[in-house]
């Protein structure tokens, strides 16, 4: 059984960033991601992803993830974590929600030094 979930306040930071993945090749993908922050407890507890194309598999499957992780990080399990079950040879994300992960620890340790 899961720990109770956290419930975020209904107002918390919001940090947004534009990611590049595999840029300046054909692979080349942008994406839009947003992060909910518990402020006080220096924790993300929600991800948003926008993939490249509205309305695309990628996208949906995109929202998806991001979603489950959210649901994963208001039970308590640490952005860490999730990031390390990610590929990241060499600590290169190879997917957005590697790079929404890795931007996400770093997002911690912003608040955490506040």
């Amino acid at each position: 059984m899961l720990p109770e979930r956290r419930k975020l306040p209904n107002r918390r930071e919001h940090v947004t960033a534009k990611v590049v993945l595999f840029e300046g090749t054909s692979e080349e993908r942008r994406f839009h991601m947003s992060f909910g922050v518990d402020a006080r407890a220096a924790r993300v507890g929600d991800i948003w992803i926008d993939g490249p194309k509205a309305g695309s598999h990628e996208q949906a499957a995109l929202h998806d993830a991001a979603a489950v992780v959210s649901v994963a990080l208001q039970h308590g399990v640490p952005v860490a974590v999730l990031a390390a079950a990610c590929d990241m040879p060499e600590g290169a994300p190879r997917s957005a929600l590697a790079a929404a992960l890795k931007r996400a620890e770093a997002i911690e340790e912003e608040f955490t030094r506040q």
